[in-house]
């Protein structure tokens, strides 16, 4: 018996993007046997939808714009599957000749609420909830400024300094003297250059931060008072031109997006890519905005389960 399934409206349209953003997500984070098989239940979803669709409308109502969405997402997944078999190929190939054997994993979970093993059953306070929601990858390895750079340059040459130091007889008194101020002078010329060029570097990024902050002033409003919602879009608009400055992959995208504007796919994993970013304006305002709804949703919650714990108790 066939699955029941809508017709190709804009409802099974948003469902088939939906399956297709996630076959994408898996994809990007290269677990290509669950993306094979999520890319061929949205072609299942689509042909079904089709079917159904086509069987009570004539021939000349069945292609429809939503149709034509629906077909041409089916083309790209088909693309995808293609690709995803590749991958599947050479992977299984791989290790086929190295024979290899990769070390079990078991997933852990993080208890929200008591699983009944211990006394203690209310729910994270909204200060705790924040700090878990601190993403790890914030702090990966920076690029070190000029003041960092010349302060390692100079214990490097300090340590030398030291060594040789260490192999000079007593009465080379002269010699270490030399060493001494020669040391000095090039420490200090060090931190000179070093100040000039983080000097330079701020003004720099000053004026780079004024003039994004210029073109997120006049994307959104030209009007002198800005309400709270207004002011905190431009700034997000504002920080992820600044993003996207510092950043080669937004580049990349923006690049296939606009060799192919109309690609779903492409579009859903530019979403997935963004939100696995933890770094990225929009995944930290999502952070922001959950921890915003958790810190109001927890009085109401806590308090409504602190009375089902009482009454069960009596």
């Amino acid at each position: 018996m066939a699955e029941s399934g809508p017709g190709p409206g804009p409802g099974a349209l948003q469902v088939a993007m939906k399956l297709a953003s996630a076959a994408v997500q898996l994809d990007t984070e290269n677990r290509h046997r669950e993306a094979y098989c999520e890319y061929l239940k949205s072609i299942k979803f689509i042909s079904q939808a089709l079917i159904e669709d086509a069987q009570t409308k004539g021939e000349r109502e069945m292609v429809t714009p939503e149709v034509q969405k629906m077909l041409k997402l089916a083309e790209q997944c088909l693309g995808r599957i293609k690709t995803t078999a590749t991958k599947l190929g050479k992977a299984e190939t791989k290790a086929a000749v190295s024979q290899a054997v990769k070390p079990s994993y078991t997933p852990t979970h993080r208890r929200v609420v008591s699983d009944g093993g211990g006394t203690n059953k209310s729910f994270l306070t909204p200060d705790v909830f924040q700090k878990l929601q601190l993403p790890e990858t914030l702090t990966t390895k920076r690029e070190l400024t000029p003041l960092e750079e010349a302060s390692r340059q100079n214990q490097k040459l300090k340590a030398a300094y030291e060594a040789r130091m260490a192999r000079l007889n007593p009465n080379q008194s002269s010699q270490k003297t030399s060493l001494t101020l020669s040391l000095q002078r090039q420490m200090m010329e060090n931190l000179i250059i070093a100040k000039a060029r983080q000097a330079a570097l701020q003004r720099k990024m000053e004026e780079r931060r004024l003039r994004l902050q210029e073109e997120a002033n006049r994307r959104f409003s030209t009007n002198a008072t800005l309400t709270p919602e207004e002011e905190e879009q431009r700034n997000v608009y504002a920080s992820i031109l600044e993003f996207e400055q510092d950043h080669e992959w937004p580049k990349q995208w923006k690049l296939k997006l606009k060799s192919q504007p109309n690609d779903l796919i492409l579009v859903g994993g530019l979403v997935s890519q963004i939100l696995s970013c933890p770094e990225h304006p929009i995944s930290q305002l999502l952070k922001k905005l959950q921890c915003r709804i958790y810190s109001k949703l927890y009085p109401i919650v806590n308090t409504h389960f602190s009375d089902q714990v009482a009454l069960t108790e009596r």
